[in-house]
């Protein structure tokens, strides 16, 4: 079975299942306008336990070569509470629970 690519958003989990369905949206959005063959991937969305833990994976997902579309969020002091990329199966985000699990 041959792997296919997919969207990947990866939201900080300790915010509301509002707030993360919010920031989950805007991080794809940025995505698909950055790379419009993106909105027409699957999309796997993922949760970190806190902004740290989302800074982090984001820093080693760059190292590895992935074009990463963060989104920071003006009404919570331009932190960064979601990001988005294009993976076939990044090693990195294995272990990371599904978002509003």
């Amino acid at each position: 079975m041959l792997r296919s690519e997919k969207a990947f958003v990866v939201v900080v989990g300790s915010l509301s299942p509002g707030q993360q369905l919010a920031q989950s949206t805007h991080a794809a959005m940025l995505l698909a306008a950055k790379d419009p063959t993106s909105a027409r991937l699957s999309l796997v969305m993922l949760s970190t336990k806190s902004v740290g833990d989302l800074e982090e994976l984001c820093a080693r997902l760059e190292l590895d070569g992935y074009s990463i579309s963060r989104w920071r969020e003006p009404d919570l002091g331009d932190a960064l509470t979601a990001a988005a990329f294009v993976a076939v199966a990044p090693r990195l985000t294995r272990g990371l629970p599904l978002a509003l699990g």
